[in-house]
Formats: structure tokens, C-alpha cells, sequence
């Protein structure tokens, strides 16, 4: 809906000027009043990812590939976002 662009948008302003917790915020809420929307799952991975909480980018992004699986941009961030968790997991049990 444009309720949940619009929502979306906001999130990106803010998390674009740091304020990753507010955009985070306003994601949520996004995504409870408009369920069957991907986009704030979309969104949502990408914040959580520039926080560094890879395992709740993962979670969101395969969100938004199961409410939308014809949309290749999702699927490609989501296969991005496993690889960087495969190389995290390599890099932690080389014991850096």
C-alpha cells in the first residue's frame, strides 16, 4: 500500500542519517499493519545488516523472498546474506 512505501521511505531516511534504531522501529510497524507486504522485510534486512546483525537480516530477507518469490532483487540479497554468514562463520573458526 502506499501506507507501508511511505513508512518504508521514512525508515530509509532514517537509517540513511544513522538512526538505525528508529528505522528499525518503523519497519516493525510497517510490517504488522501490512502483512502480506515484502517490502518492509526488505527493508528490514537491509538495516539489520548495516547493524550487524546478520541472523535477523537472513530471517527478514527470507520473509520478503517467501511473500514475493518472483522478485529477483530479494532473492539475490538473500543469497548475498548467506554468504556473508558462511564467511563469518569461516572466519570465527580459523580462531579470529
Amino acid at each position: 500500500s502506499s501506507a507501508t512505501y511511505r513508512r518504508c521511505r521514512e525508515a530509509d531516511e532514517a537509517a540513511a542519517a544513522g538512526r538505525l534504531s528508529e528505522a528499525i522501529a518503523k519497519l516493525r510497524t510497517a510490517s504488522w499493519l501490512d502483512e502480506k507486504s515484502s517490502l518492509p522485510h526488505h527493508y528490514l534486512a537491509n538495516v539489520y545488516y548495516r547493524a550487524g546483525r546478520i541472523d535477523d537480516a537472513i530471517s527478514h530477507q527470507k520473509r520478503a523472498v517467501a511473500l514475493a518469490p518472483e522478485n529477483e532483487i530479494y532473492r539475490t540479497n538473500l543469497a548475498a546474506l548467506e554468504r556473508v554468514e558462511v564467511e563469518i562463520v569461516r572466519h570465527v573458526a580459523r580462531g579470529h
